[in-house]
């Protein structure tokens, strides 16, 4: 299945590269770990099929929580490594450790995987948006290319092991780049299946201040008095080149290229660009170009365009994906969820691993 432009944009800040996790993880786990088939249940004492909790009514396992946990232990773990910080019992604050440090923020951003992953579950439940035979049989070939990219079926079946997880987790886990997918589409599309009311969608816009342009722009933050009198007399020799032009769109996409830049309008909101530059763009008419705009990061020329309705309504996706997020009802099993100790569970995966702990 060929991802959408849309998909890019969509929940950039909230979803992490599935494919990518895995492979990073799995390589580490191919070399390092002694291929053991209990090896989450041997860390952290409970069995993958347990319900750690549920979010929004949805089960997830202790296979699912217990992956993310070992992934992002080992993420931080190599930040204070980078950082110089070997030693877990090493004080960052007083009473914190790198220790406490490496817990903290590995449950945390856990729990936050396992949430955004139950909201695309749930909110494509609810909009009647499941996976397609293309997208079921894409997942096969994939299956089938790591199989043959690591030997054959056993080694697959060993790699899964040396991973702590099972072969249906590797697959429900791609899902969700799908359903994303989906998700947009029936989101960002008119007559789509979550489709957002006219109502709301005035409302977003209301409440945002939306601008449209095809920018040019040179950073003058490291330039002396002279370089910037030459930027500034460069710039404005585009504008006069702009206004002049019998195709205004292949004269910008000239410059663009010129100054490395991407030609295509963007959509933006007031208080994601710079004041200046804001205040510039007001003076000018749709389809008009502007006059050098100085601000103090540099010098902007612009085509004021209309906003698109598409870039309009992913930013409403990504807002409402964020509040589902934050007001996900989150229940906790005690008994599964309280008997995992996180470093105690990393500290037996880093030694199945074979990696010595100070």
């Amino acid at each position: 299945m060929k991802m959408t432009k849309a998909t890019y944009h969509l929940l950039l800040r909230f979803v992490a590269g599935v494919a990518a996790s895995l492979i990073l993880v799995g390589a580490v786990a191919m070399l390092e770990q002694n291929g053991s088939k209990d090896l989450y249940k041997n860390a952290a004492g409970v069995r993958t099929e347990s319900t750690v909790m549920t979010v929004n009514g949805q089960d997830i396992s202790a296979e699912e929580y217990l992956y993310w946990l070992s992934y992002y232990c080992d993420y931080y773990n190599e930040y204070l490594g980078y950082m110089g910080i070997t030693d877990w019992n090493m004080e960052l604050s007083e009473g914190f450790t790198a220790g406490d440090y490496i817990t903290q923020q590995a449950e945390m951003q856990a729990i936050s995987m396992v949430t955004q992953y139950a909201v695309i579950d749930g909110w494509a439940q609810e909009g009647g948006i499941s996976m397609t035979e293309e997208d079921l049989a894409d997942i096969d070939a994939q299956r089938a290319a790591s199989i043959e990219q690591l030997g054959g079926e056993k080694a697959y079946q060993q790699w899964l092991q040396s991973l702590g997880v099972s072969d249906a987790f590797i697959s429900r886990s791609l899902s969700h780049s799908y359903l994303i997918n989906h998700l947009s589409d029936a989101y960002c599309t008119e007559g789509g299946a979550i489709y957002p009311d006219e109502e709301s969608l005035n409302a977003y816009i209301d409440e945002h201040e939306f601008f449209g342009a095809s920018i040019l722009f040179v950073d003058t933050c490291e330039m002396d008095k002279t370089e910037k009198t030459k930027a500034k007399k460069e710039m404005e020799g585009y504008v006069t080149k702009l206004r002049k032009a019998k195709d205004l769109d292949a004269a910008f996409a000239e410059i663009a290229e010129k100054l490395e830049l991407d030609p295509a309008s963007i959509t933006f909101t007031a208080d994601e660009m710079e004041e200046g530059f804001i205040a510039g763009l007001k003076k000018v008419k749709i389809g008009s170009v502007s006059d050098v705009i100085t601000t103090d990061e540099g010098y902007y020329v612009a085509i004021r365009r209309q906003p698109e309705l598409e870039s309009i309504l992913q930013g409403m996706l990504n807002e409402e994906f964020a509040d589902r997020c934050a007001n996900a009802e989150i229940i906790y099993n005690d008994e599964v969820y309280g008997s995992i100790n996180t470093l105690t569970f990393y500290k037996k995966l880093l030694a199945a691993r074979g990696i010595p702990v100070t």
